[in-house]
């Protein structure tokens, strides 16, 4: 089982139009709500692959039922640690041409009462999981070492982690010497303060992560240009064909369960990062499936069909 921390929970409103008015009356020709937030997404994209998945994450008030209620729809495993908060509401528009603008709620605050609860569900699960996500920003109110002591109660179990944040909580965390840091290229240049703009610049600023918190892979996600990825020993690329775009929402948690996917197929009880693990692989399933992602209207449901086509056409590469 993989134990997925995607603290904050985000009711989506995704909406179709033609062209966004800015100032005028814009009309929407098609909208779409669902249960996103990073965790449920990468959750829902690991069933894809016919991995079990278990969220934990916080919600509250009508929009944190709305977004419970979605998940159990959808069949995303989970355990909800209920806050007096509002769940936030993120509302993207989707314009014709391709054009995507989102809105982005604050996160809700947590109470004292409240994070000892979130807690006490990690500690409940952690010992059953086979490997730890830790997807997206904390919440407000959140100690600022929550992620690097979920991530080092990981460790002391031989549960290897995947860190997908980067903000003040993530930071922390890789003191924890999470076996994966998955970033985009601005992130990367904004975590070590160094060039990150050629395939030099970023190989040199993953090494230095590498160095200084023990980071195995630095995976580095560009879009719709594909993926890098640096381990010490090699480079790679993978690169996704042209397909018909819909929706990009989830694309990144979507990556990140190809990622986990391929170490679990690799898994042994005594080796929680496996020595076969192949970064080329990895990183090509990943790209695959966040690239089968576009293709559907709903974040990170993957149309079987989608990501069968898609793999075959991805180029992984050595650089």
């Amino acid at each position: 089982m993989v134990l997925v921390i995607g603290q904050n929970s985000t009711w989506q409103n995704t909406y179709n139009l033609a062209g966004l008015k800015v100032g005028e009356v814009t009309r929407i020709d098609r909208v779409m709500a669902s249960a996103a937030g990073k965790g449920a997404n990468v959750v829902r994209a690991l069933a894809t692959l016919g991995r079990e998945g278990l969220l934990l994450a916080y919600a509250g008030g009508p929009n944190g039922k709305k977004f419970v209620d979605a998940c159990a729809a959808d069949g995303v495993r989970a355990e909800f640690t209920e806050i007096e908060h509002e769940t936030r509401v993120c509302t993207t528009l989707i314009e014709a041409s391709g054009r995507s603008t989102e809105l982005v709620e604050p996160a809700p605050p947590v109470s004292d009462a409240e994070r000892a609860a979130f807690e006490g569900s990690f500690q409940r699960w952690i010992g059953k999981a086979d490997f730890l996500v830790i997807s997206g920003t904390a919440m407000v109110g959140e100690r600022e070492d929550c992620y690097l002591r979920f991530a080092r109660a990981a460790h002391e179990r031989g549960i290897a982690v995947l860190l997908d944040s980067y903000r003040a909580h993530g930071r922390r965390a890789l003191d924890a010497s999470p076996e994966i840091l998955k970033i985009n290229t601005q992130e990367l240049a904004e975590l070590t303060g160094l060039p990150a703009s050629t395939i030099a610049e970023r190989s040199a600023a993953s090494a230095a992560i590498r160095r200084d918190y023990g980071v195995r892979w630095v995976i580095i996600t560009k879009g719709g240009d594909g993926a890098e990825g640096f381990d010490g020993d090699s480079s790679v690329a993978a690169t996704p064909p042209g397909v018909p775009f819909v929706n990009a929402i989830g694309s990144g948690d979507s990556f990140t369960a190809g990622i986990v996917s391929h170490l679990l197929e690799r898994h042994s009880t005594d080796r929680p990062f496996p020595d076969g693990a192949d970064l080329r692989e990895a990183i090509g399933l990943a790209t695959a499936m966040g690239t089968a992602n576009c293709m559907s209207w709903k974040p990170a449901s993957i149309e079987p069909d989608h990501l069968a086509w898609v793999l075959p056409r991805i180029e992984a590469r050595a650089l």
